[in-house]
């Protein structure tokens, strides 16, 4: 599998819009985005597909509230994070 180098250009195409971007992105980053929520999800193989495509979802709807000021993955980390949290958020309301 050949891993894709996401810079700023990716980005800012992604952000006009451009379908080949946003696949660049995720292809370098749903494997890692699929651990994170697996492990926060403590192995919920289902809940952790359906955040992934939450969060993919989200950056698109989000990007442009990514300033640079500091990595891509370290917003993108928090992003996955954040989703996490409401879904575990979402999970006690029920129990």
């Amino acid at each position: 599998m050949m891993m894709h180098k996401v810079d700023t250009g990716v980005i800012e195409s992604c952000r006009q819009g451009d379908r080949e971007a946003l696949r660049v992105i995720f292809e370098a980053y749903k494997d890692k985005v699929y651990s994170l929520a697996l492990c926060y999800l403590n192995g919920d193989v289902a809940a952790a597909k359906d955040l992934t495509q939450e969060v993919f979802i989200k950056l698109i709807t989000r990007l442009e509230q990514f300033r640079g000021d500091a990595e891509f993955t370290t917003w993108l980390y928090r992003v996955v994070a954040n989703a996490c949290l409401d879904e575990h958020r979402k999970r006690r309301r029920w129990f």
